[in-house]
């Protein structure tokens, strides 16, 4: 006598994260504009948008924002430190520091201090905004 097999039905695929908008500034730290000659490289809004997205994942309404202490060294990678948050889990606030620790300054920078303000907001939200 044969024992009939389960038939397995393959796992539907899991949705695709929401989109996410992603800016960020840096300034000096009075609050003026440098200009692109002391962007750091690589641009730092890809580095933090695979953070975010992750997160969005599980709490798809998450948004907020982050300002970090930058120092440029010429030839030295960039000093950083959070300054501030708006209330953000702490995995996505650790995430998104080791992913600017891979910024490096530009060639121009000898010895400069910088203030990076990211801005996160799922496009869901911003489609929604007056």
């Amino acid at each position: 006598m044969s024992v009939p097999s389960a038939t397995s039905r393959p796992e539907p695929p899991s949705p695709p994260p929401p989109e996410a908008i992603v800016a960020t500034t840096l300034l000096s730290p009075d609050g003026s504009y440098w200009g692109p000659e002391f962007e750091p490289k690589p641009d730092p809004a890809p580095l933090v948008r695979a953070c975010y997205e992750r997160a969005l994942s599980t709490d798809p309404e998450l948004g907020g924002w982050l300002s970090f202490s930058l120092r440029y060294v010429y030839a030295q990678p960039v000093k950083l430190a959070l300054v501030d948050s708006s209330k953000l889990p702490q995995a996505l606030v650790d995430c998104i520091a080791r992913a600017l620790s891979a910024l490096r300054p530009p060639s121009e920078a000898l010895d400069v201090q910088s203030v990076l303000y990211v801005s996160l907001r799922p496009k869901s939200a911003a489609e929604s905004a007056p």
